[in-house]
């Protein structure tokens, strides 16, 4: 069982991956809508983990992998995102996520990227 902060703008995703993570016997430790929640949660929770939506409005996904990068946090971190360009994948890869998984996914993929990121 791993501590998962989930960060995505969008409420109804948030509430999926909590319900899924939860079903898969992970503890939720937090939720987060911007890059500035993910940090302040990030330094109060942390998490095992930190699925982390990359484009979000106001600070996103790369600004808190910079923030983070920048303060020392150490916490895995898979990134989530609808970008297709593979740049943009490297970037955050660069900035220090584990792993980079598309949307829309299969919840067996994400599952199995959840686990690699944690064991790596």
């Amino acid at each position: 069982m791993a501590r998962i902060l989930v960060v995505d703008d969008s409420p109804s995703t948030r509430a999926t991956l909590v319900d899924l993570l939860e079903f898969h016997g992970h503890e939720v430790v937090g939720e987060a809508a911007d890059g500035r929640a993910c940090l302040e949660l990030s330094r109060q929770t942390r998490p095992d983990l930190i699925l982390l939506d990359l484009s979000m409005p106001e600070s996103d996904g790369f600004f808190a992998l910079e923030q983070m990068r920048e303060e020392g946090i150490d916490v895995a971190v898979l990134a989530i995102t609808a970008l297709s360009s593979s740049d943009r994948h490297r970037q955050a890869i660069d900035l220090g996520a584990r792993a980079v998984v598309l949307k829309p996914y299969e919840i067996d993929e994400l599952m199995e990227q959840i686990d690699a990121s944690l064991k790596s």
